[in-house]
C-alpha cells in the first residue's frame, strides 16, 4: 500500500510504501534531499482504531510534528478518554469542570510538570476540534488564546544543529523582508496603481468577524505574485490538503455512523418480528379440538401418549408441540409397524420398519424414508447390509442368501469331519507301525532304542522285559511327556521326570480300571480320580501313594 508523504525539509510530496508501518509511524530517508521524515499509515487507519474526536486530531496533526510528540500526546488524550468513560463522559461532551478534576489527580498524584503537559494537550486538542467545527464550545476556552499551536516538525525538531541554525536565519530573513516590502508598497504605491484597490478590498470584503484572515488576503493582493514566499506558498497548500483530508475522514464518519444506525433499526425489526412470530407460534400449532378428542391415553400435545387417526392408524410415543418427536411406535391398519426415532412428525433416525411380507428393515431414517446404514432382512432369511439414498439401496452392499449360507456351512462342517476322521485313520495308522515294529523287534530278540532319538529328543526303547517307553528324552532318562507300555498290559501315559512318574497322568490297569490325577515320583500324589470298570468314580486325594480319608 502507498501514501502521499511530505518532506518537513524540502517540502517535497512524493509517495511512499506503508506495508510494514507500526502503530504511529517510523523513519525513513527522504528520497531528494535525504533528511529522515516520518511516513504515516493511510488516513482509514485512525477511524478504525480511536474514536472520532482522536481520529480527526491525529489527521490534523499528521506531518505538522514529529512523530514521538503525537504519540505523547495521544497517551495524554488516551488517559484522558480513558477517566472520562469511568464517569460516563465522552471527549465530545467534556465540561471544564470535568478536565480540571482530572488535571487536579494528576497533580497531586505524580507532578505540576505533567499537569501542564497534559493541560498543553488538551487546549491544543479542542482547538483543533473547535476549527474542525467538530464541537462548539471549547471546555478549556480560557487557554485556547495562550497555548500556541504547534509548530511544523522542520521548525522544531531539526536533524541537525546546522539544520536548527539553517533555518532560523531563513524564517527571520523572510519576515524582515516581507515587512519592509509591505511597508515600501503602502507609502508608495501612487492611487492608480493597481495596488490601490486594496483599502476598498478590506473595508468592502472578507469576514467582519475574523480581521486576521482579511489582513493576510488583502497582503497577499498586493505582494506581487514573483515575490511570494516558494517555501510559505507550499506549507499554505500541504495545510489546504491536509485540511480537506480531514474533511473527507470527518464525512465518512458521519457516514459510517448513518449506517451503523440503520443497521441498528434494521436489526431492531428483524428481532420484533421474530418475537412477534415467537408470540403467535403457538397458536397456529395448537392441536384442533377434533384431534384432541382422537388422544386416546396421556398427553398427546408436549408428553407422552398415544393417538389414533382419522384412517385407523396409531401412534404410542413421544410428543412436542403437537407433533411426534422422540421415540415411538406407529402402528399402520394394515399390520406395518415402525419403531424408532421421530423428528418434528417425521421419521428421522435410527428405527425399525416391519413390511406386509415380513421382511424387517433395521438402520438410519431421513424424512420419512430409508437413508444411511441400514439392514434389509427378507421373510427366507436373505439379508442385504449396505448404503440406503432416498428409500433405494445406494453404492456397494453386501447380500447374504439363506439358503447358500446353510450349504456352505454343511460343506464347511463335512470338510472338517473329514480332516478329523483322516487325522485319526493317521494316527491309528503310526500306532499300528509303532506296534508292529516292537513286536517284531521283540521276536528278534532286540532291546534299545529301536526308533528316533533316546538321549535327548523323541525315542522308542524297548527293554528286555518286553516293556516299551515312546516319548521324551533328556540325558538318556525319560522326561517329559510320554507312554510307557508294559508287557503285563498296564499303560502309563503322562509327565515323566529322571525316569518317574512326575506330573500329571493317566495310569490304565489291563482290567480296565484307571487312574487320572498327580503323581510325584512313581506315586499317586495331589488330587486324582479313580474309575472302576462297572463306571462309578471315585474323586480323592493322595499323600506318597496314600488316601486321605476326608
Amino acid at each position: 500500500m502507498k501514501t502521499i508523504v511530505t518532506c518537513h525539509h524540502c517540502h517535497s510530496r512524493f509517495k511512499a510504501l506503508t506495508d510494514h508501518v507500526p502503530a504511529h509511524g517510523r523513519p525513513a530517508p527522504c528520497p531528494l534531499c535525504g533528511e529522515k521524515i516520518i511516513l504515516w499509515k493511510p488516513d482509514d487507519y485512525y477511524p478504525e482504531h480511536f474514536s472520532n474526536e482522536v481520529a480527526v486530531f491525529l489527521l490534523h496533526c499528521k506531518q505538522r510534528i514529529p512523530a514521538a510528540d503525537a504519540k505523547t500526546e495521544l497517551a495524554h488524550l488516551d488517559a484522558l478518554e480513558t477517566w472520562l468513560k469511568g464517569h460516563h463522559k465522552t471527549l465530545a461532551n467534556a465540561t471544564t469542570h470535568d478536565i480540571e478534576n482530572f488535571l487536579e489527580e494528576i497533580r497531586l498524584g505524580r507532578s505540576q510538570r505533567e499537569a501542564d503537559e497534559n493541560q498543553t494537550t488538551f487546549a491544543h486538542f479542542y482547538d483543533v476540534l473547535i476549527q474542525k467545527r467538530w464541537i462548539t464550545l471549547h471546555p478549556l476556552g480560557h487557554l485556547a488564546n495562550t497555548v500556541a499551536t504547534p509548530a511544523p516538525a522542520a521548525a522544531i525538531h531539526p536533524s541537525t544543529p546546522h539544520t536548527r541554525l539553517r533555518w532560523g536565519r531563513l524564517v527571520v530573513i523572510l519576515l524582515v523582508v516581507d515587512l519592509l516590502a509591505s511597508g515600501v508598497i503602502w507609502v508608495l504605491a501612487p492611487p492608480w496603481s493597481p495596488f490601490g484597490a486594496a483599502p476598498t478590498l478590506l473595508q468592502s470584503g472578507g469576514d467582519e468577524k475574523n480581521p486576521p484572515a482579511k489582513i493576510e488576503s488583502a497582503r497577499e493582493a498586493m505582494v506581487p505574485s514573483s515575490r511570494i514566499d516558494p517555501v510559505r506558498e507550499a506549507a499554505r497548500l500541504q495545510e489546504a490538503e491536509l485540511d480537506r483530508w480531514a474533511q473527507e475522514v470527518v464525512q465518512r464518519a458521519h457516514y459510517i455512523r448513518a449506517a451503523d444506525r440503520a443497521i441498528q433499526e434494521i436489526r431492531q425489526e428483524k428481532e420484533k418480528q421474530r418475537s412477534t412470530q415467537e408470540v403467535l407460534k403457538p397458536t397456529q400449532q395448537t392441536v384442533a379440538p377434533k384431534e384432541t378428542k382422537r388422544c386416546l391415553s396421556g398427553n398427546c400435545r408436549d408428553g407422552t401418549g398415544r393417538f389414533r387417526f382419522d384412517n385407523g392408524d396409531e401412534y404410542q410415543g413421544n410428543w412436542r408441540g403437537g407433533q411426534r418427536h422422540g421415540t415411538g411406535v406407529y402402528t399402520y391398519i394394515n399390520g406395518e409397524k415402525y419403531s424408532g426415532s421421530w423428528r418434528q412428525d417425521r421419521m428421522e433416525g435410527q428405527g425399525s420398519y416391519t413390511y406386509l411380507d415380513g421382511s424387517r428393515y433395521e438402520g438410519e431414517w431421513h424424512a420419512n424414508q430409508r437413508h444411511g446404514k441400514g439392514t434389509l432382512i427378507q421373510a427366507n432369511g436373505d439379508k442385504y447390509v449396505g448404503e440406503w439414498r432416498h428409500d433405494k439401496r445406494f453404492g456397494q452392499g453386501t447380500r447374504h442368501l439363506m439358503f447358500a449360507d446353510h450349504l456352505a456351512k454343511q460343506r464347511q462342517a463335512a470338510e472338517l469331519e473329514e480332516q478329523r476322521a483322516l487325522a485319526e485313520q493317521e494316527q491309528v495308522r503310526q500306532e499300528a507301525e509303532k506296534r508292529q515294529a516292537i513286536e517284531q523287534a521283540i521276536l528278534q530278540g532286540k532291546s534299545g532304542c529301536i526308533e528316533g532319538n533316546c538321549q535327548n529328543g523323541q525315542g522308542v526303547y524297548l527293554y528286555p522285559s518286553g516293556d516299551t517307553y515312546s516319548g521324551g528324552w533328556v540325558n538318556g532318562n525319560r522326561q517329559g511327556e510320554g507312554t510307557y507300555q508294559f508287557s503285563s498290559g498296564d499303560r502309563y501315559s503322562g509327565e515323566w521326570q529322571n525316569n518317574q512318574k512326575h506330573g500329571q497322568g493317566s495310569y490304565i490297569f489291563a482290567s480296565g480300571q484307571r487312574y487320572d490325577g498327580e503323581w510325584r515320583f512313581n506315586k499317586k500324589h495331589g488330587v486324582g480320580t479313580i474309575t472302576h470298570t462297572n463306571g462309578l468314580r471315585l474323586r480323592g486325594q493322595w499323600e506318597n501313594g496314600v488316601p486321605i480319608d476326608q
